[in-house]
């Protein structure tokens, strides 16, 4: 279903733009409006954009005239409303597109974000995938199912929610917030795309080379590094919270506004991050459930799995930290 949409939205392209026969300039041609929205999230805070903004924000490399038969095209996007702006104490006339509604199309068709330095190159056509034309679901799943994965934050409408969590935590563990969601979004980048028995469509997210002998991938000095380079703020262990464990601090993130802290002889209450996938290097945020200490422990009792939790030589903390 989600490869046929994606062929769907490909064939309602149009061709012959830019004296080419093909559709591959108006596909750029989203894909670098994807990265512009990304990159400059006002427009997304503005709530419309136009197609001046997009022949202005690509030195005129997109036309305005050719953008708005683009985005004609496609039915989930709204007809430009018109409207005058003042600007400068002079009136001007525009039409203005939902910028939500096309940000959402671009991110359900997963299309990859060009800079206009690609969006210039004639080399970028060999090398950009172009999802939908071959209905070629492998490609989604290797450059843009970590967008997915990793929501997008509004820069503005959750800034105070952002405070709100990093006050908590500072309450909760001593420290920010801020810094273990920057690490998270980071690790979902940097983290291989595994397919499992779930399907393509929801696979895991693993770390290797940096896990404990079961398995879980762990935070280690080396893994900063890999992500961040040798000299980062980001690579000192002590911003984090206590826990190595890659999966469960992802599932704090998450869950910013739940307590994680372990309590010896509370498994009613004490948290814990399950993997829905068995998969212990995974850190998908999708695959990762938060349950009880209780809850969890019954679950793989149930299923008699190798797991921590059924495994008498390895502590109960230690089951927990794994999660």
């Amino acid at each position: 279903m989600i490869e046929k949409m994606r062929e769907i939205y490909y064939m309602q392209l149009p061709e012959k733009l830019e004296g080419c026969t093909t559709k591959e300039p108006a596909y750029m041609f989203m894909c670098f409006v994807l990265h512009m929205l990304k990159e400059n999230p006002r427009h997304l805070e503005r709530g419309w954009i136009t197609v001046a903004m997009i022949e202005r924000e690509s030195n005129k490399v997109i036309n305005r005239v050719t953008m708005g038969r683009i985005l004609g095209r496609f039915p989930e996007i709204s007809k430009p409303k018109p409207n005058s702006r003042s600007k400068k104490g002079i009136k001007k006339w525009s039409k203005e597109y939902d910028v939500k509604e096309v940000y959402d199309l671009l991110l359900k068709w997963a299309v990859e974000p060009i800079t206009l330095e690609q969006l210039k190159n004639p080399n970028t056509l060999k090398t950009i995938a172009f999802i939908g034309r071959n209905n070629n679901y492998s490609t989604f799943l290797y450059s843009t199912y970590r967008n997915v994965a990793m929501p997008e934050i509004p820069e503005v409408q959750e800034v105070e929610l952002m405070f709100y969590y990093n006050r908590l935590w500072l309450k909760h563990y001593d420290k920010s917030y801020i810094h273990s969601y920057q690490l998270v979004r980071r690790l979902i980048d940097y983290a291989d795309i595994t397919l499992n028995d779930y399907g393509e469509d929801k696979p895991c997210l693993t770390i290797s080379g940096s896990n404990n002998k079961e398995g879980y991938a762990i935070r280690s000095r080396q893994l900063l590094k890999d992500i961040f380079g040798e000299q980062h703020k980001l690579l000192n262990m002590d911003l984090y919270p206590k826990t190595i464990i890659l999966n469960r601090l992802v599932a704090m993130v998450f869950h910013p506004e739940k307590d994680w802290n372990y309590v010896d002889g509370n498994p009613e209450t004490n948290l814990v991050a399950h993997h829905k996938c068995f998969n212990p290097s995974c850190i998908n945020p999708l695959h990762i459930q938060m349950m009880t200490e209780a809850e969890h422990n019954e679950l793989h009792k149930t299923i008699k799995d190798n797991h921590p939790v059924t495994m008498p030589e390895l502590s109960i903390q230690a089951s927990v930290s794994c999660c």
